[in-house]
């Protein structure tokens, strides 16, 4: 592990504009071939990308807690066994997409922690697709998903905090805490 830095954090926040920017500009080139169920949240993600930019990181000031360390680098729930009633994280080679030495560079474990927390959201949403069958389903079955995915969400990062402070990556409940930015900014990028 080695301390996370302030040029660490301006790159992270660079590469999540560029991403961004990038994304909005696949956005906007396939604008025309969105089925028209889409074209309404395409038109509102799209409204809502300036503001989206400008937000990425604003909140990040230092000093800077915790570690930077090797990551699993493509961590969702599809990454993860069940197996006598234990946990087998599987496929650790990082995001496909990405060269070698991008998978192999150190980065805050907390752009795995926000691959988790977005994959609970997958799997949330997924639920509801396959459950609901009319838009008043889906109504009457959030308030349900939400809390799960709430609860879920606590538990994976009261979990995730226990075990960061027992190997040093931070030092207490509130160093941890009070990487929350950094978290939202790996979240967001996901």
């Amino acid at each position: 592990p080695e301390p996370v830095t302030a040029d660490d954090v301006a790159g992270w926040v660079r590469a999540a504009r560029a991403d961004a920017a990038a994304t909005f500009d696949l956005l906007s080139s396939r604008h025309a071939t969105l089925p028209p169920t889409l074209l309404d949240t395409a038109q509102r993600l799209f409204a809502a990308g300036p503001r989206l930019q400008a937000a990425l990181g604003e909140d990040l000031r230092p000093p800077f807690a915790g570690h930077k360390t090797r990551t699993h680098g493509d961590y969702h729930l599809g990454q993860v066994l069940v197996a006598r009633n234990d946990f087998v994280i599987i496929d650790f080679e990082g995001e496909p997409a990405r060269d070698l030495a991008e998978r192999r560079r150190k980065r805050s474990p907390l752009r795995d922690v926000a691959g988790m927390l977005r994959s609970f959201d997958y799997a949330r949403q997924a639920a509801l697709r396959q459950a609901a069958h009319t838009d008043a389903d889906v109504e009457s079955m959030l308030p349900a998903s939400d809390a799960w995915e709430k609860r879920v969400r606590d538990a994976f990062l009261h979990g995730y905090r226990e075990v960061a402070i027992e190997h040093k990556l931070v030092d207490d409940a509130a160093a941890f805490d009070a990487q929350a930015p950094l978290l939202r900014l790996f979240e967001i990028e996901k």
